[in-house]
């Protein structure tokens, strides 16, 4: 039996395409409400699939799961979830491996944005976090509320990502690409007609206040009439977070529009398979990774002309730093529009 641990759109539909390409065993699924119940989104991503949907089971009902018999692989997306901690606590004693799934590029980033006290060149978190992972597992309960950084590369036995090159992963870990499993996805049908042009991926830069709601307008305005230009229309793929006015600005402008109903809520991935002519075009968004690596499509950035529009900040431009490397070695291909 083997469990995949998942909660939004992105993780399922990783968590489905690994279960459908490599798995010929019997699968359940673990769902984790922390952040929303997306069971609609994901039998949206079933349709799309052609696949059965997994059978799974809420995670407050993971206790049952000792009925069901001994774990194989237990497949986490590396987020550190208090709901994974939990799972992880329960069942690692029945299970026999721990395998890692990409979820967005959080398996190549050595970085948390948002907290840098996390980060591994703090050593004061690092020597408190050793403390925690020695007394979790030494079984003391009155630890397992604190942020889980036992989930870390020790613990896994293999990876499942487009790329091998993960910080930390120890040499007798063993990775299996995902590339192929993409690539299957190319071989799905769509019930609509074939799309074509310009895909703009959208980035929460203004949720997460990064820049001005001004600042990602305009650019993003200067993008989309620059392609324009190129191409017969321009598709948006708006971020969960993005305001509802934003969204409306950035499709009013002639030539350009929401993509279909049926790809707004479910991974771009899916889209970018079934509909080889639509050409990414994003900030650092995993897709564009993926499109490169995993469906051999050209990607672009757009991220170095955003930086030199605005006056960015540091935190920006750090977020910037370690994204940049890990696109460019990948192919995402830059581009700067005409002013």
């Amino acid at each position: 039996m083997n469990l995949y641990v998942y909660n939004g759109p992105l993780q399922y539909f990783l968590c489905r395409l690994i279960q459908s390409t490599f798995d010929g065993d019997s699968a359940l699924g673990i769902q984790y409400t922390d952040c929303g119940d997306f069971t609609e989104v994901f039998a949206e991503i079933d349709a799309l699939m052609g696949v059965k949907p997994l059978e799974s089971i809420q995670f407050r009902l993971v206790d049952d799961l000792r009925c069901i018999g001994p774990v194989d692989r237990l497949f986490f997306s590396n987020r550190f979830n208090p709901s994974e901690v939990e799972i992880y606590l329960k069942l690692r004693k029945a299970t026999k491996r721990f395998c890692a799934f990409e979820d967005g590029l959080s398996l190549y980033i050595n970085y948390c944005f948002y907290r840098p006290d996390w980060n591994d060149d703090n050593h004061r978190i690092v020597a408190e976090n050793k403390i925690k992972l020695w007394m979790r597992n030494s079984g003391l309960s009155r630890f397992r509320s604190v942020k889980p950084y036992f989930l870390v590369s020790k613990v896994y036995d293999e990876y499942y990502s487009i790329f091998p090159d993960i910080p930390g992963r120890r040499s007798s870990s063993k990775w299996v690409s995902l590339a192929p499993a993409f690539r299957n996805l190319e071989k799905i049908g769509s019930n609509c007609d074939p799309l074509s042009g310009a895909l703009i991926l959208s980035q929460s830069l203004v949720a997460d206040d990064f820049v001005s709601a001004d600042e990602y307008l305009n650019f993003i305005a200067l993008v989309i009439n620059d392609l324009i230009l190129k191409n017969s229309i321009v598709y948006f793929k708006q971020h969960p977070r993005d305001p509802d006015w934003l969204v409306k600005e950035l499709t009013s402008i002639p030539g350009c529009k929401l993509l279909p109903l049926t790809y707004q809520r479910v991974p771009v991935e899916i889209l970018l398979a079934q509909h080889p002519a639509i050409t990414p075009y994003g900030f650092w968004s995993s897709s564009l990774a993926y499109a490169s690596g995993g469906l051999l499509r050209k990607a672009y950035t757009f991220a170095p002309a955003f930086m030199s529009h605005i006056k960015p900040s540091y935190k920006l431009l750090s977020l910037w730093g370690s994204m940049e490397k890990l696109l460019m070695k990948y192919e995402v291909s830059t581009y700067t529009p005409i002013r």
